[in-house]
């Protein structure tokens, strides 16, 4: 199989618990994701790989475990060490239903560690941080809701914009591919 582009979760490709959730809406609407490189994604979880394509703003992922097919839209959020790190939004198709996630490209890719690595946020927050940060209770248990996509921006630069420079966190943190 050739590998264009590879972004490994290693973890079902959305997780309602422990992360910045939204219900009934997304925060990163239709025709506004960016495209990563100008290639499609591959998307692999368990060493089972998909293809991508980019279509309105949204990578479209066909489950190869027989799940609902999700979309994967990235947003900018900021550049550290000349790399981009986006915000990911994933999606069930058909779904208003969101997890956001951090994600970065690889410097070295390869088919195994894909280009693309994510870290799934907790939202262990205390209530002056959501509070400061306008972000609620999520709907499922340990879930944090964002109230806008500049919010959520804003409260992980605050809380991790040391730790995005630290090869160190991303290491620790980062989902690996199996």
């Amino acid at each position: 199989m050739k590998y264009s582009r590879i972004f490994s979760l290693g973890v079902s490709a959305i997780i309602l618990t422990g992360c910045f959730t939204t219900n009934n809406h997304v925060l990163i609407p239709k025709y506004e994701g960016v495209q990563i490189g100008t290639e499609d994604l591959t998307f692999c979880l368990n060493s089972e790989c998909v293809t991508a394509p980019y279509v309105d703003g949204l990578y479209s992922v066909d489950n190869p475990f027989g799940a609902d097919s999700q979309s994967v839209a990235f947003t900018p959020l900021t550049i550290v060490n000349d790399r981009q790190i986006y915000i990911a939004q994933l999606t069930e198709k058909n779904d208003d239903d969101a997890a956001y996630h951090l994600a970065r490209q690889v410097l070295n890719p390869t088919a195994k560690t894909g280009d693309i690595e994510a870290v799934i946020l907790d939202c262990d927050l205390s209530k002056e941080q959501m509070t400061e940060f306008s972000v609620k209770s999520g709907y499922a248990p340990g879930t944090c809701e964002p109230a806008d996509l500049t919010g959520l921006k804003t409260l992980i630069l605050s809380i991790h914009g040391d730790d995005l420079k630290s090869e160190d966190w991303w290491a620790k943190n980062k989902q690996p591919l199996e």
